[in-house]
């Protein structure tokens, strides 16, 4: 990539005019390490004639990635970078090469432009190579509208920013946003990038990382070792059954930068994905679970409760047996489950979010067993809705739970035992509700 980059600006500048011999002079000059020769090649450098071999020398050694030492290496990189050279004018050029020269030619200070006037590309290098802690003051007069004509995604990150309340230059932000976009991803510098308003700054990240092939799990690792952000890390790592580190970082990080994939999540994601501490996010996956798996809504509905008695681990174990097709797989699953000990009033939700389901399968019938002995107060609302359940378990067990001493409950037994589709438990009712009559009769004999 470096040795594509020096060809192109090599090109640009018409270095194939330039007698060979000429460039390998100043090459010569430049590699010596002698500070005599380096100053030579320095001063042709700041004269700026058309087709300059001192130039061309100093930045094409630069691009290449060589190391000239007392030089700035990286801001002549990102000053004459391919992507905005074209756009520099004469006094650009000057005051970059004046910048990374100035330990070898010191008189190299006057070629220097106004920072008011100086393009924007320029402006990075330059707040790449001083630290965000303290940004020189006069960074103070740059404000981020300069930067955000940088091309590309250059400054749209500094435009993002801006709308994130980030005025000037001299915010020292704003100079690890340059850091970041150059040269230096360490944790130190994604940490003041990401000190306040992470979710905000991650989601400025993410269309970088495409581009800044370190940038992705560079950042990963400074939410996981800073104590402000590790908590949102630590998510995606405290359910192992998920499989969350499996995934890209890019995809996590999206996730928390509240940026939803573009390609389908597999399915233990998505489900997970319902109890993601982002809203935004996890009604999102819940409407396409929803989407794919209609039958079960009222039940993700339930799964979404954020005030729910469940683990993450006991809301995937769930709808991964509802949603199975093979039947005696699903039944194990459900058997499983319920050994895991869940809430009985979680319980009673799952059987009412499943009351309209034509073939409820083996979720209810284990639901019924689990509850059986389970100290647990029902309304008669609850009750009502159970006593209308496709699955005639869940209805019997509805009955059962009926106070016949209270008027309302009684009524409702009284009408089950009218509408009840299965004859058998309808002529129980039948005899219990004739029972209990005999039962007035005798006592007001008595």
């Amino acid at each position: 990539q470096r040795e594509s980059l020096s060809n192109a600006t090599a090109a640009l500048w018409g270095a194939e005019q330039i007698e060979s011999g000429q460039l390998a002079e100043y090459q010569s000059y430049w590699q010596s390490g002698q500070n005599s020769l380096m100053n030579r090649v320095a001063q042709d450098a700041l004269k700026g004639s058309v087709n300059n071999a001192a130039e061309i020398t100093i930045i094409r050694t630069a691009l290449k990635g060589e190391v000239i030492s007392n030089v700035r290496n990286d801001l002549l990189r990102i000053s004459f970078n391919p992507l905005w050279e074209r756009s520099l004018s004469e006094q650009d050029r000057r005051t970059a090469l004046a910048l990374a020269l100035v330990k070898i030619y010191p008189s190299a200070k006057r070629h220097l432009g106004p920072l008011s006037k100086t393009h924007p590309a320029i402006l990075l290098a330059i707040a790449s190579g001083v630290t965000s802690k303290e940004p020189p003051t006069v960074f103070e007069e740059i404000g981020l509208s300069r930067m955000q004509q940088l091309p590309g995604a250059y400054g749209k990150a500094y435009s993002d920013l801006s709308e994130q309340g980030i005025t000037t230059l001299a915010d020292p932000v704003a100079v690890a946003l340059a850091h970041i976009l150059t040269i230096d991803r360490s944790r130190a510098t994604l940490s003041t990038f990401l000190q306040s308003e992470p979710a905000q700054r991650l989601r400025l990240l993410y269309p970088l990382y495409d581009q800044i092939p370190d940038l992705a799990t560079k950042t990963w690792n400074t939410m996981l070792r800073n104590e402000l952000h590790s908590k949102q890390v630590h998510w995606f790592k405290r359910e192992p059954a998920a499989g969350w580190l499996d995934l890209p970082k890019t995809v996590l990080l999206g996730l928390m930068a509240g940026v939803f994939p573009e390609h389908e999540l597999p399915f233990q994601h998505m489900t997970d994905l319902i109890r993601f501490p982002d809203k935004g996010i996890a009604k999102k996956a819940q409407r396409q679970l929803t989407d794919k798996y209609e039958l079960h809504r009222d039940t993700l509905s339930v799964l979404a409760d954020r005030q729910l008695q469940l683990s993450r681990a006991q809301a995937l174990g769930l709808v991964t047996a509802l949603t199975l097709s093979d039947k005696t797989k699903a039944l194990a699953l459900f058997q499983a489950w319920f050994k895991s000990n869940p809430s009985p009033l979680t319980v009673l939700k799952l059987l009412v979010s499943r009351v309209s389901i034509t073939s409820p399968g083996a979720f209810s019938g284990e639901a019924v067993a689990y509850l059986e002995n389970k100290e647990l107060p029902i309304s008669l609302t609850t009750l009502r809705k159970l006593s209308n359940h496709r699955d005639v378990s869940v209805r019997v067990f509805a009955y059962t739970r009926l106070n016949v001493d209270n008027a309302a409950e009684r009524e409702l037994l009284q009408s089950m035992a009218l509408l009840e589709p299965v004859e058998r438990v309808r002529t129980q009712l039948k005899e219990q509700l004739e029972l209990l009559a005999l039962g007035s009769q005798l006592e007001v004999a008595e």
